[in-house]
């Protein structure tokens, strides 16, 4: 797979492809249990290049070298120690411990690489993580709905949240009523500059990254970057016989609905020498386009590429490395995870 950009000016930003290097996932029922999945939830990858991946249902981290050969799993399904109901989120630490938010159980589950349980952490009252990343002084930014928040600054331990922000009613997608039933699974995406300052950006993405920078006292918005993307209505609900496009079945007592994403986040990243990466869902006549857009870490736009295109939530990005490599959960045909190659041309 080679995606193409568009980069004003192209002087200034050489052109950006993604490369399709690997592929983990098989329709070979015979095939080990490391290579069957109904749908990759979450992944993520460490400082050596080892992949860990948690297949939607049978639970457990599946770890893979660079190469994409299995090594081992960590943890299983369940509700015990060291088990999950499901993972939203992971993320290796600067120790090497294996981070697993599981909102079922409302804790994150640390390990270590050879699979030890080491340490169990109460969620404060965050639901559904859908990012997590560590601050320089050991905190964590946390997105995902609680407390009326979307963001939120907690300790090194997850127990206590030192900031509450992005109030859930500041995010608007859509007038309709069963927004709210949706917006904890597109809570957003957050990165942190090496500044100290906090880009936010909603799973509704209408063009804009929030900024924020902590003062003595508190955290507040400071800044905002602004993207030729994303669209002002992100997302239309109908009943699910009007829509013209299901990226959501909702069903609720009164019937089923539907949503249709327009422009959907999916996540923030800095790689190495490469900026603030935004990862988003927009819609194009031939459907959702996956698209990749850069900025300078002051704000400024630097081009946008687009990677595939799918035509339903079918391909979800999850990670990205310090080298560019994009990491997808790709359910068209097979289930599989997918990773993508950064390579500038000039």
């Amino acid at each position: 797979m080679i995606g193409c950009s568009s980069d004003p000016p192209a002087s200034e930003a050489p052109a950006v492809r993604f490369n399709e290097t690997l592929q983990i996932g098989s329709d070979d029922p015979e095939a080990p249990d490391h290579q069957l999945y109904s749908q990759v939830a979450a992944a993520t990858v460490d400082s050596t290049g080892s992949i860990y991946a948690v297949d939607a249902r049978d639970g457990g981290v599946r770890v893979y070298d660079e190469d994409g050969t299995f090594q081992r799993t960590i943890g299983e399904r369940g509700q015990g120690p060291g088990a999950f109901q499901s993972a939203s989120a992971m993320h290796v630490d600067a120790q090497g411990r294996i981070l697993v938010a599981d909102p079922g159980q409302g804790r994150i589950s640390a390990f270590s690489r050879s699979g030890d349980l080491l340490d169990t952490y109460s969620l404060p009252g965050v639901r559904r993580i859908t990012d997590m990343v560590p601050l320089s002084d050991g905190r964590y930014a946390l997105v995902g709905a609680g407390n009326g928040h979307l963001l939120h600054v907690v300790d090194s331990t997850f127990s206590t949240a030192h900031a509450r922000l992005v109030p859930r009613k500041s995010v608007h997608a859509t007038d309709h009523k069963l927004e709210r039933v949706i917006k904890p699974y597109f809570a957003g995406s957050v990165a942190a500059l090496d500044d100290g300052e906090l880009v936010f950006v909603p799973g509704f993405y209408s063009g804009s990254l929030r900024v924020f920078t902590q003062t003595d006292t508190s955290w507040t918005q400071t800044d905002a970057y602004e993207s030729p993307n994303g669209r002002d209505v992100p997302v239309t609900i109908t009943e699910i016989d009007n829509a013209e496009r299901v990226d959501l079945p909702i069903r609720m007592q009164n019937g089923q609905f539907a949503a249709q994403m327009h422009s959907v986040s999916w996540g923030l990243h800095t790689p190495t020498d490469r900026g603030l990466v935004h990862v988003f869902a927009q819609e194009s006549d031939g459907g959702l386009e996956l698209t990749v857009e850069r900025f300078t870490l002051d704000g400024t736009h630097r081009g946008t590429t687009v990677v595939d295109t799918a035509s339903t939530l079918n391909v979800t990005p999850l990670a990205m490395d310090a080298d560019g490599n994009l990491y997808l959960s790709d359910t068209r045909e097979v289930p599989r995870l997918r990773r993508l190659a950064w390579t500038t041309t000039e």
